[in-house]
Protein backbone atom coordinates (compact mmCIF):
# COMPACT_ATOMS: atom_id res chain seq x y z
CA UNK A 1 0.00 0.00 0.00
CA UNK A 2 2.92 2.20 0.95
CA UNK A 3 3.84 1.66 -3.07
CA UNK A 4 0.62 2.62 -4.18
CA UNK A 5 0.64 6.40 -1.83
CA UNK A 6 4.35 7.45 -3.09
CA UNK A 7 3.02 6.86 -6.86
CA UNK A 8 -0.04 8.97 -6.28
CA UNK A 9 2.30 11.56 -4.94
CA UNK A 10 4.57 11.06 -7.95
CA UNK A 11 1.71 10.87 -10.73
CA UNK A 12 0.76 14.65 -9.70
CA UNK A 13 4.09 15.52 -11.28
CA UNK A 14 3.82 16.73 -14.53
CA UNK A 15 6.78 14.32 -15.62
CA UNK A 16 5.05 10.87 -14.64
CA UNK A 17 3.77 9.09 -18.02
CA UNK A 18 3.06 6.13 -17.00
CA UNK A 19 -0.02 4.87 -15.23
CA UNK A 20 0.01 3.38 -11.42
CA UNK A 21 -2.18 0.04 -11.00
CA UNK A 22 -3.22 -2.20 -8.58
CA UNK A 23 -6.33 -3.87 -7.31
CA UNK A 24 -9.53 -1.74 -6.89
CA UNK A 25 -9.39 -2.17 -3.27
CA UNK A 26 -5.73 -0.86 -3.05
CA UNK A 27 -6.72 2.51 -5.64
CA UNK A 28 -9.95 3.21 -3.49
CA UNK A 29 -8.31 2.81 0.17
CA UNK A 30 -5.94 5.05 -0.85
CA UNK A 31 -7.52 7.89 -2.33
CA UNK A 32 -10.25 7.57 0.67
CA UNK A 33 -7.82 6.97 3.56
CA UNK A 34 -4.91 9.08 2.64
CA UNK A 35 -6.45 11.60 -0.11
CA UNK A 36 -9.46 12.05 1.88
CA UNK A 37 -11.13 11.74 -1.83
CA UNK A 38 -14.65 10.44 -2.57
CA UNK A 39 -16.17 9.10 -5.98
CA UNK A 40 -17.78 12.23 -7.81
CA UNK A 41 -18.84 10.46 -10.68
CA UNK A 42 -18.18 7.59 -13.21
CA UNK A 43 -19.24 6.53 -16.77
CA UNK A 44 -18.24 3.54 -19.63
CA UNK A 45 -16.35 3.95 -22.52
CA UNK A 46 -16.02 0.87 -24.50
CA UNK A 47 -16.48 -1.21 -21.65
CA UNK A 48 -13.80 0.73 -19.31
CA UNK A 49 -15.10 2.11 -16.42
CA UNK A 50 -13.69 5.80 -15.42
CA UNK A 51 -13.92 7.14 -12.42
CA UNK A 52 -13.52 10.90 -10.88
CA UNK A 53 -12.17 10.97 -7.68
CA UNK A 54 -12.44 14.26 -5.13
CA UNK A 55 -11.13 15.73 -2.19
CA UNK A 56 -13.71 17.98 -0.19
CA UNK A 57 -13.06 21.31 -2.06
CA UNK A 58 -11.23 19.59 -5.05
CA UNK A 59 -7.95 20.04 -3.22
CA UNK A 60 -6.89 17.13 -5.14
CA UNK A 61 -8.56 15.06 -7.75
CA UNK A 62 -7.53 11.43 -9.44
CA UNK A 63 -9.38 9.66 -12.44
CA UNK A 64 -9.27 5.92 -12.28
CA UNK A 65 -9.94 3.76 -15.25
CA UNK A 66 -10.95 0.26 -14.47
CA UNK A 67 -10.44 -2.12 -17.68
CA UNK A 68 -13.36 -5.23 -18.10
CA UNK A 69 -10.61 -7.18 -17.11
CA UNK A 70 -10.71 -6.38 -13.48
CA UNK A 71 -7.31 -4.42 -14.05
CA UNK A 72 -7.55 -0.87 -12.14
CA UNK A 73 -4.87 2.28 -12.90
CA UNK A 74 -4.72 5.95 -12.10
CA UNK A 75 -4.65 7.77 -15.55
CA UNK A 76 -4.01 10.98 -14.23
CA UNK A 77 -4.20 13.10 -11.05
CA UNK A 78 -4.21 16.62 -9.88
CA UNK A 79 -5.45 19.46 -7.80
CA UNK A 80 -8.05 22.36 -7.57
CA UNK A 81 -10.43 20.23 -9.33
CA UNK A 82 -13.74 22.78 -10.11
CA UNK A 83 -17.38 21.57 -10.14
CA UNK A 84 -19.30 23.23 -13.08
CA UNK A 85 -23.47 22.79 -12.96
CA UNK A 86 -23.78 23.57 -16.60
CA UNK A 87 -27.65 24.38 -18.08
CA UNK A 88 -28.59 22.27 -21.27
CA UNK A 89 -30.97 23.37 -23.84
CA UNK A 90 -30.86 26.28 -26.23
CA UNK A 91 -28.57 28.88 -24.11
CA UNK A 92 -25.68 26.35 -25.09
Amino acid sequence: MRWLALALAVLATPAVAEPVCGSRAEVVETLAGQFSETLMGAGLSQGVLLELWTAEGGKTWTLVVTSPEGKTCIATAGANWVTVKQKFGPEL
